[in-house]
């Protein structure tokens, strides 16, 4: 092997070492931002488990509370929505449209 060829290798290796630190500086990045929005989802999970929870209360204290009632509107599977729900469906879809989301139906339970 002549210098001239050692050479081409060396810098050829230099630049697979200098695509490889690259890469991996780009996957440390994606792991933190996957942590993120993992940590993001189980607060989000929690918030939801605590509306439940508050919304059962209010239905246990509450019997007769209006917002609570069923309505006519119903769930694909037949069960009728409660008003709250259909407060619920209407501020979800505004939100989500005014963050661009099309079609926000199809991101919640119906």
């Amino acid at each position: 092997m002549n210098n001239f060829q050692f050479g081409l290798i060396t810098r050829a290796a230099r630049n697979m070492e200098a695509t490889v630190d690259s890469y991996e500086s780009d996957l440390e990045a994606l792991q933190a931002q996957i942590a993120q929005l993992t940590l993001a989802l189980a607060v989000e999970q929690a918030n939801v488990a605590g509306l439940i929870e508050e919304r059962d209360q209010m239905r246990k204290q509450n019997p007769n509370m209006q917002l609570l009632k069923n309505t006519s509107v119903k769930f694909q599977d037949g069960t009728p929505k409660t008003f709250a729900r259909l407060v619920f469906e209407g501020a979800f879809d505004k939100k989500a449209k005014a963050l661009g989301i099309p079609n926000p139906a199809q991101y919640r339970n119906n």
